[in-house]
Formats: C-alpha cells, sequence, structure tokens
C-alpha cells in the first residue's frame, strides 16, 4: 500500500513517512532492523525522488549506529547526494564510527 502510494501521488504525507520509518526501523525493534528499515526507506525515497525524505533516513541510521560507509559510497541512489553538506557529515559520522569498529577489531587480532 505505501508503494502504490508513494509511485502515484507527486506529494506523499510527510506522516505517511513517518508511520512507516516507525513500522521498519522504529525505536521498539531491536537496532539491526532499524537500520535495514531505514536503509530500504532511505532507497525508497530516492527512487522516488524524496530527497529530503532518503536524508531524514540516512541521518537516523546513522544516529542509531550504521556503520557501512560502503553502502553509501558506492549506492548508485545517492549520487545525486554526495556532494551535499548534509549527506557528507552523514558519511563521516558513519566512517568515524566504522572505523573505530575496524581499530578496535584489529587490536584483538594477535
Amino acid at each position: 500500500m505505501f508503494l502504490a502510494e508513494v509511485a502515484d501521488e507527486a506529494n506523499v504525507d510527510p506522516a505517511m513517512w513517518h508511520r512507516v520509518s516507525t513500522m521498519f526501523g522504529g525505536p521498539d525493534h531491536p537496532v539491526r532492523q532499524q537500520l535495514m528499515g531505514l536503509q530500504l526507506l532511505a532507497e525508497i525515497a530516492m527512487v522516488f525522488g524524496r530527497d529530503a525524505v532518503g536524508l531524514e533516513m540516512l541521518r537516523t541510521a546513522a544516529q542509531r549506529g550504521l556503520l557501512d560507509v560502503v553502502w553509501l559510497d558506492r549506492c548508485p541512489l545517492f549520487m545525486a547526494l554526495s556532494t551535499r553538506q548534509e549527506f557528507v557529515e552523514i558519511r563521516t559520522q558513519v566512517a568515524d564510527r566504522a572505523e573505530r569498529v575496524l581499530a578496535a577489531f584489529r587490536s584483538t587480532q594477535g
């Protein structure tokens, strides 16, 4: 139903995006499920030209612990956002976190 509404209407009610983001990526779900839901919604938003919504989903995912900097760098849907300050800030936050996790992992290797 949500995808059909997004595809058929020029302007989907922002409250609808919020309801769907809560269904897929709400804080009452396990963190990994939240992140996957938010990532999916960010991509859906970009497919339908909802850049602001896509950025909001990415921002929320970054705040909740997103580590997948490769996805941010390689997803073709985000190419249009790659030079925008908001995206650069999100990417930096995610990359910094990923680097810290990688450094911690490497420190355990003998």
